[in-house]
C-alpha cells in the first residue's frame, strides 16, 4: 500500500539516511486509519521491552497528492477482498462503526453530528496554531456542516488524512 502513496517501499531508511543515523533500525508502520495508535506502540514497546533505549517517532503524510479514486483504492487494500467486492471502503467502514456508536449510546442525529464538528473544530483549530501542520485553517461549525458529505454520517473534515514512521535508535537523546 505505501508503495502506492509515497512511491518507496523504504522510505522509512531512506529517512534514516537522510537524518544521519544510517544502519540505525528503522521499522515503518502502517495500519490504515489506526497507524497513528500503531507507531505510538511500536515506539513505545520498544524502550518498555528494553530493546532500545530512546525512539524517534516521525509522522508524515502522503496521499492528497493523488486523485481520490486512486487513493481509495489503494486504501481499499487493507479490507478483505470479499468486503471489496461489494464497495467497502475506510471511510464506508468509518462510518458504519459511527453509526453503531450511536446507537448503542443512545445519540441523537443532532447529538451525533454537534460531536463530530466539535473533534473537527477542534483539530483544525490546533493545526492553525501549528506551524508545521499541513492544514491552517481554522474551520466553524457551519463550515463543517456545509462540507462534503463522505459516508454518512462522516463528513470530510472527519476523514484522515496520515501516515507515520518509526525510527530506533539505541543511543538517541532527544
Amino acid at each position: 500500500m505505501s508503495k502506492n502513496l509515497w512511491g518507496t517501499p523504504i522510505l522509512q531508511t531512506l529517512l534514516a539516511d537522510t537524518l544521519g543515523m544510517a544502519g540505525v533500525p528503522s521499522t515503518r508502520v502502517e495500519t490504515a486509519s489506526s497507524t497513528g495508535a500503531g507507531v505510538f506502540e511500536t515506539g513505545f514497546y520498544a524502550v518498555a521491552s528494553g530493546h532500545m533505549k530512546n525512539v524517534l517517532v516521525l509522522a508524515g503524510e502522503k496521499m492528497t497528492h493523488l486523485p481520490t479514486a486512486k487513493t481509495t483504492r489503494i486504501l481499499s487494500e487493507v479490507i478483505d477482498r470479499s468486503e471489496r467486492r461489494y464497495g467497502a471502503t475506510m471511510p464506508a467502514l468509518s462510518a458504519l462503526i459511527a453509526q453503531k456508536y450511536a446507537q448503542e449510546y443512545g445519540l441523537s442525529i443532532q447529538k451525533l453530528e454537534d460531536i463530530l464538528s466539535e473533534v473537527a473544530i477542534k483539530n483544525h483549530s490546533n493545526g492553525f496554531l501549528n506551524p508545521y501542520a499541513q492544514f491552517k485553517k481554522r474551520i466553524t461549525k457551519e463550515d463543517y456542516l456545509k462540507s462534503q458529505m463522505v459516508s454518512y454520517p462522516l463528513r470530510l473534515y472527519d476523514v484522515p488524512d496520515h501516515r507515520w514512521c518509526c525510527c530506533n535508535h539505541p543511543h538517541l537523546s532527544i
